[in-house]
């Protein structure tokens, strides 16, 4: 000691003691450090995957293109895969590298620190593989608003039983090579031209296509409830 405080060999063996005990503090949690971030990024995927499996039970997803439709799927199954991963980096074991009763403070210090390392190493790995399926699912989401907004939605149909005057039907059956008894059919919910009713039948040689028949040869249009 001196008269004004320690002596400056003991200030720095004690400074040395307190900055290696940090040191060595924040080594050792750096593991769970990793696995609170990846909590936080579970924490996020999960919540963007039940996002989009509402939007789907919605139905928000079953009114728009088949390309925007097939983005949205994949984006919900890369979220989900992302969110498994994400947990697994939380809350998986990792085997230590180094078990067993070790022979000597030094020895204890190092297999403590090789399995710290050893842990480190595999939650980074899970949590990076979780980073990437999160990032392709946000390209797959973003893909899925961009296709929703940009693409035109297809036109809503819907199913009725379609009759048409003799001169209507003599019409459709030289177009589609059928006869003229009514037919069922889809409605199509899409701007005709004045004066005109696009109709897509359910079957027979123009099943599928679309049909623009004057409004003048259809005689009635029957909508099932």
């Amino acid at each position: 000691m001196t008269p004004d405080g320690p002596a400056p060999g003991a200030f720095a063996a004690a400074a040395t003691t307190a900055l290696a005990n940090a040191y060595y503090t924040r080594l050792v949690g750096l593991p769970d450090q990793l696995r609170q971030r990846a909590q936080n990024a579970f924490t996020i995927s999960g919540f963007l995957a039940a996002g989009l499996v509402g939007a789907s039970a919605l139905g928000t997803l079953a009114g728009v293109t088949a390309a925007a439709r097939a983005a949205g799927v994949a984006g919900l199954v890369l979220w989900a895969v992302a969110a498994v991963l994400f947990a697994r980096a939380v809350a998986g074991a990792v085997e230590p590298v180094t078990a067993g009763a070790q022979p000597g403070a030094q020895a204890l210090a190092a297999a403590i620190l090789r399995n710290v390392e050893a842990e480190y190493l595999a939650v980074e790995r899970r949590r990076r593989a979780g980073q990437l399926a999160a990032a392709l699912a946000a390209a797959a989401t973003v893909t899925a608003v961009a296709l929703g907004l940009l693409l035109p939605r297809p036109a809503a149909a819907t199913r009725s039983l379609v009759h048409l005057t003799p001169e209507g039907g003599r019409a459709v059956a030289a177009a589609c090579g059928t006869g003229a008894a009514p037919f069922a059919a889809d409605v199509v919910d899409d701007p005709a031209p004045r004066g005109y009713l696009r109709v897509r039948p359910a079957a027979g040689p123009c099943a599928g296509r679309t049909l623009t028949i004057p409004l003048g040869a259809v005689a009635v249009v029957v909508t099932a409830p």
